[in-house]
């Protein structure tokens, strides 16, 4: 038997505004929604491998014949895809705020995951140098009367001020 609907039932998940005197209070907040679909955790791998992997590994790797710049990324591809997809469905299962070392914390141990959250630092310091000191090479081709480490500060201090 079908009950009657109630006005609270057809309400859907929308912030509520109230209005105090000249500032306005957020109500209720839109729930965590478990709902990752595949087309979201593939473009957030591709965002994440598309722009050292070009600018910094495909020169190198076409030099070789364009083979092996399409099986290179192909594989990085799929390992990234992998982690990506583990990675959203841990995160849709234990919906938490923080980045995935706070993951680590949860499953293996506090010290992992601070120890996973500095080897991404890490990683992110290696990279961001990288990508300087190739952007500096390929400046300098075009200036070299200006040096190397000239460019990589321009760079800095472009970063830093943005």
């Amino acid at each position: 038997m079908d009950r009657p609907s109630t006005d609270i039932e057809k309400k859907t998940p929308t912030q509520d505004v109230i209005s105090t005197h000249d500032s306005e209070v957020i109500g209720e907040a839109i729930p965590l929604q478990r709902k990752l679909k595949n087309r979201h955790v593939s473009l957030l791998a591709l965002a994440g491998i598309i722009g050292p992997g070009i600018l910094i590994g495909a020169s190198l790797a076409l030099g070789n014949g364009p083979a092996s710049l399409i099986i290179g990324f192909g594989v990085i591809g799929l390992v990234a895809f992998a982690m990506m997809q583990s990675l959203g469905e841990l995160s849709t299962l234990y919906p938490v705020g923080g980045a995935f070392s706070t993951l680590g914390n949860k499953f293996v141990d506090r010290a992992f995951g601070g120890t996973v959250g500095w080897f991404y630092v890490i990683v992110w310091v290696a990279v961001l140098a990288n990508e300087y000191n190739t952007t500096a090479s390929i400046l300098q081709f075009w200036g070299p009367e200006v040096p190397l480490y000239g460019y990589i500060l321009i760079f800095w201090a472009a970063f830093l001020a943005f």
